[in-house]
């Protein structure tokens, strides 16, 4: 698959229409070391002449990305990026790899990101193979391709999920915050409401709480009424606990939305190109 035919079949997924927070769909390309020559030159032969993979340095294989739409702004800055010196991103990658499923990486500070509105983030990624005959860990590693993946801002894919329960309707009456992995910790904060301080506890004693898991990772999220909420409100501990069921439920539809749809059609279509470009 070309860039320029990359770049029209995610185009025409409408990714950025249906999923907030997503900055994009890429494809982070495996390498092995014995190749890399190769591959450098057949990306500089595209017309990028200075493209080089980062970090530098030698390792046994490397993790490009190689195609990253929309290719413009921001995401200029992760083209070449190797994910696989990164603990955090190699679990997610690896994971995919070994399974045969899509994963969602933790808590990641995105390339892409600019100083000006930084916010955490995380990658959702969809391992693709050569051909059909990966069914074990083993053929999975030998016939490894890459990974479609996509970057994800957490603030703004909160802002989504709020949005869609009517959370600005309901002014300051509850704080909302998310945590990565299995409780809530303040270096594992994701989102904090703007009326959320990020605090683990609430002073009346009423919360909910509730761990969810997408891509096989685990997400932590707590809702917490406010004083105002408190004193107007009657049966008050049955009200959050519906509503971080309700967030629970959006925030599994929005990512898994974006697994189910968007990468695995982006994944298949990869592995079929690479299929015919093999028979031809």
């Amino acid at each position: 698959m070309t860039r320029e035919e990359f770049r029209r079949y995610v185009e025409g997924l409408g990714f950025a229409d249906h999923y907030p927070g997503m900055q994009g769909i890429g494809f982070s390309r495996f390498i092995p070391a014995d190749r890399l020559a190769a591959h450098l030159d057949a990306v500089r032969a595209e017309g990028y002449s200075d493209y080089r993979i980062r970090p530098e340095g030698e390792r046994p294989f490397y993790t490009a990305v190689h195609y990253l739409e929309p290719f413009s702004g921001e995401n200029l800055s992760a083209f070449g990026y190797d994910m696989s010196p990164d603990p955090v991103r190699w679990e997610a990658a690896s994971r995919a790899r070994d399974s045969g499923e899509a994963a969602l990486s933790g808590k990641v500070t995105l390339v892409q990101q600019s100083t000006a509105d930084r916010q955490p983030g995380f990658l959702i990624f969809e391992p693709v193979f050569s051909g059909l005959t990966a069914v074990d860990a083993a053929s999975r590693r030998s016939n490894l391709l890459g990974w479609a993946f996509a970057p994800l801002r957490v603030g703004d894919l909160m802002h989504g999920v709020l949005d869609a329960v009517g959370h600005e309707g309901l002014g300051d009456a509850f704080k909302v915050s998310v945590y990565d992995g299995d409780r809530p910790t303040r270096e594992g904060l994701l989102f904090a409401s703007s009326n959320a301080d990020g605090a683990t506890t609430s002073a009346s004693g009423i919360q909910a709480s509730q761990q969810i898991e997408l891509g096989g990772h685990r997400w932590s999220i707590q809702v917490v009424p406010s004083q105002h909420f408190l004193a107007e409100q009657i049966s008050r501990e049955s009200t959050v606990v519906a509503l971080v069921g309700t967030l629970s439920s959006l925030l599994l539809a929005f990512p898994v939305g974006v697994l189910v749809v968007s990468h695995r059609r982006v994944g298949d279509a990869l592995r079929v190109a690479d299929e015919a470009n093999t028979h031809t």
